[in-house]
């Protein structure tokens, strides 16, 4: 009941036209803008550089071809969940569901990696190198929108508190965390600092269609 009653406020503002509603629900589905625009790194942006999904197909093929992709990829921890439900089943399916949601739906945006997160943080217990880097790797497909919104310094300095935080549980010298943290978070700093210089998509954007 707090869940509908709270939706039912939220709309409540724009009920009142219809014309309202519309451009809610248009700003929701943005599918004039086409499958992708941000440059995020899912399915459809990165096989375009050899497939022109935008020059090929027309927006309406686009999006049943999304749908179709999204509950496909979904269907196997679904399947396998209402088959043998079980806690750890679940978890796994969100992560499946949110993966599924960031790599095939139509036009995802770079926040979008939290959802997937979200399950992999309360598996981090089972598979904390795994999680460990997944972590670095969404942190760092959402740093060109923080680019963006001037929040480079405090993102670089809880970047560096949570990777040394990680490191903390495995070494118990702290020469020796830092040490593996300067190490470790190298690659990816060096990958900030150019992106931070250079705006790769400058050079690429006339490659993708």
């Amino acid at each position: 009941m707090v869940v509908i009653g709270t939706f039912g406020l939220v709309w409540l503002p724009y009920l009142q036209s219809k014309v309202a509603v519309l451009e809610v629900l248009s700003r929701l589905a943005p599918f004039e803008r086409g499958i992708y625009e941000d440059y995020v790194a899912n399915f459809w942006y990165t096989t375009s550089v050899l497939i022109k999904w935008k020059r090929l197909f027309t927006t309406p093929s686009l999006k049943l071809l999304s749908l179709t992709m999204t509950v496909s990829s979904c269907l196997p921890s679904m399947f396998l969940q209402i088959r043998s439900p079980s806690n750890r089943g679940f978890l796994y399916g969100q992560l499946n569901s949110a993966f599924s949601f960031y790599l095939f739906s139509f036009q995802v945006h770079e926040k979008s990696i939290l959802l997937p997160l979200l399950p992999a943080t309360i598996l981090a217990v089972e598979e904390p190198f795994v999680f460990q880097w997944f972590t670095q790797f969404a942190l760092l497909s959402m740093f060109p929108l923080l680019i963006r919104d001037k929040l480079l310094l405090p993102y670089i300095a809880l970047y560096v508190c949570f990777g040394c935080g990680l490191l903390k549980l495995e070494a118990v010298d702290f020469v020796e965390t830092v040490d593996s943290c300067i190490w470790k978070e190298a690659d990816l700093i060096l990958v900030f600092v150019f992106v931070s210089v250079y705006d790769p998509r400058s050079s690429i954007e006339d490659q993708i269609g």
